[in-house]
């Protein structure tokens, strides 16, 4: 399974948010509020979209389906993947993300959480187990909006809002938004 990012195509109207127009150069803070707004508006959803988020990656009925939501969010927020996963697979979107040099040890709003083990080991090589989207940083609280996520209320198969700290469970953060308006 291969996913290939989209181009840019002409502005969409897509759950209230316009997506840049083909060649429109657009900015951090926009492109970060595009997408989570459309990661917002899922929140609660569930088994009837799951499929919808698989499709961005072309991923199997079954397969995990974290990284297939965040692209979903990302495609429909920006019109296009400014990210790159030959799978659905969160490991191999941290190895991108490392040759790319867009991973960080420290959330910005709009990152791509990757949990990526536990407090005591120091770095699996490429190991991700889990993605999620910061919707906000405050001190050491990180607040994420997550498919496929942590079991909260026995919640698995919808979108949550869920919080954690930048040190409960080993984390790297994604700044995609360093790849907006460049190659794929």
């Amino acid at each position: 399974l291969r996913a290939v990012a989209e181009p840019p195509h002409p502005a969409v109207v897509r759950a209230g948010v316009a997506t840049p127009a083909e060649g429109e150069v657009i900015d951090r803070a926009t492109a970060i509020d595009h997408v989570l707004q459309i990661a917002a508006a899922e929140v609660g959803k569930g088994s009837s979209r799951i499929g919808a988020y698989r499709r961005v990656l072309n991923a199997p009925p079954g397969s995990p389906w974290c990284v297939s939501f965040v692209s979903y969010c990302l495609r429909e927020g920006l019109g296009y993947l400014p990210i790159h996963t030959p799978t659905y697979c969160s490991s191999r979107l941290r190895r991108w993300g490392r040759r790319r040099g867009l991973l960080h040890e420290y959330p910005e709003r709009g990152d791509i959480c990757l949990l990526v083990g536990n407090l005591d080991v120091i770095d699996h090589h490429n190991l991700c187990w889990h993605v999620a989207l910061v919707e906000e940083v405050s001190g050491d609280r990180i607040t994420l909006i997550e498919g496929n996520g942590f079991q909260h209320r026995g919640a698995r198969n919808e979108v949550q809002r869920n919080w954690t700290t930048r040190t409960y469970i080993r984390k790297l953060f994604l700044r995609w938004v360093d790849n907006v308006n460049r190659d794929v």
